[in-house]
């Protein structure tokens, strides 16, 4: 039975847990600069951590520091333990395993990598595969190896008409005597005439019709003074634009990148390898104008289609991103296979617990295992064993 930890013990115990937790997902950076941001363990960090160390005293330690096999064995058996003091979700048996029970895979890249690409394509080619790769523990260590041998890629762009656009631009320019103009520098010249009478008039007059000969003058010359300078802000012409209708080119711009890759899949200790071949793509389209005349009255503006497509970094991403899913499916039925030589591999030098973990690691892959083998009386067993003598289970011949 089970005993629990004493409380000061449990106290120490979460604490060290929670200090090594937070050590561990501190990024590398971190450890030189205070400035980055520290990840916070989870609420319910403490009973995790606490149930996982308690599961880690029962599990045999031979199990937990063996290959992906052992730990898919424990990860089965764990499914099948009655108690409940152990959440089986993904989080605890990452807490328990350092895989999680799933099928490692890392990726390296020896192929010459063109100058838009990532700067660590492995990396790049991980995270295009972790949404269709619930199968695998991605970047984890000693299991299977992706290497990515061959890349090319091809970014091709055409540009081509849509249709016609049809709009008006400016020709020339037509002038034509301004009335306004005319009508001005005939009341200006009345208005000299009256000017100069009132000015004589002005002259000979005494007494009061004197006075209105002079407010008359006045009157008359400020009146010529305002015609001046009316006539002054008058342009003697009048020029209107002549307008042409012509016709532009509304383009559309589409660029295809595609992306060819060899990868192969290799188990370190197998000489066999599997090879794949896939092929991912993007492509991208932007509308521009072209023909547009540099008088264009119609609000067209000349716009290379070509010079708004992404650039060509975004489109390998995304290229990229594609080759994934569909190297999704191929890479994990290659990975099956690979598991079950696997397992032929550790059944052959006796060693039953490891054979059957690859089995269920082959099965996650979607491995088709005869229905007639012994490897489903061999998991009943493991899941009805003791912790303590799981590792002795054996397998009969499956093949």
């Amino acid at each position: 039975m089970h005993t629990p930890f004493p409380t000061p013990t449990r106290a120490l115990l979460v604490a060290a847990l929670r200090g090594a937790m937070l050590f561990a997902s501190l990024p590398a950076t971190s450890l030189a600069s205070d400035r980055q941001p520290v990840t916070v363990p989870d609420p319910r960090g403490d009973s995790l951590a606490l149930a996982a160390l308690a599961w880690r005293a029962r599990v045999p330690a031979a199990l937990l520091t063996a290959s992906p096999g052992a730990h898919r064995l424990v990860r089965e058996r764990l499914a099948c333990d009655p108690a409940p003091d152990f959440p089986r979700d993904a989080e605890a048996l990452d807490a328990l395993l350092p895989d999680g029970g799933r099928l490692p895979l890392r990726a390296t890249c020896t192929a010459s990598v063109p100058a838009a690409a990532p700067a660590d394509p492995a990396a790049a080619l991980l995270d295009a595969l972790r949404p269709q790769a619930a199968a695998f523990a991605l970047g984890a260590g000693a299991g299977l190896e992706l290497e990515w041998v061959t890349l090319e890629w091809t970014r091709d762009v055409q540009t081509y008409v849509v249709a016609p656009r049809a709009s008006a631009y400016v020709a020339g320019r037509r002038s034509e005597g301004n009335p306004e103009f005319e009508r001005l520098k005939v009341a200006l010249t009345v208005a000299l005439a009256e000017w100069t009478q009132a000015e004589t008039d002005s002259r000979g007059a005494e007494g009061f019709s004197g006075l209105l000969a002079s407010l008359n003058a006045h009157a008359t010359r400020g009146e010529v003074d305002r015609l001046r300078r009316d006539l002054a802000r008058t342009p003697p012409f009048l020029y209107t634009d002549i307008v042409e209708p012509y016709t532009a080119d509304s383009t559309e711009a589409r660029a295809l990148g595609t992306l060819r890759a060899v990868l192969v899949l290799r188990d370190a200790t197998s000489p066999r390898a599997d090879t794949l071949h896939a092929t991912g793509s993007a492509e991208h389209r932007a509308g521009g104008m072209r023909r547009v005349h540099d008088k264009d009255v119609g609000g067209l503006d000349e716009i290379r289609a070509a010079k708004r497509l992404p650039p060509e970094r975004e489109m390998l991403v995304a290229a990229l991103a594609d080759l994934g899913e569909q190297v999704a499916a191929p890479l994990t039925a290659a990975a099956g296979r690979a598991a079950l030589r696997r397992a032929a591999r550790e059944q052959d030098l006796g060693r039953g617990a490891e054979a059957l973990g690859w089995l269920l690691l082959a099965q996650d892959c979607g491995a088709h295992l005869p229905e007639a083998s012994g490897w489903r009386r061999a998991r009943a067993r493991a899941c009805a064993r003791s912790w303590a003598r799981l590792g002795d289970v054996s397998l009969s011949r499956w093949r």
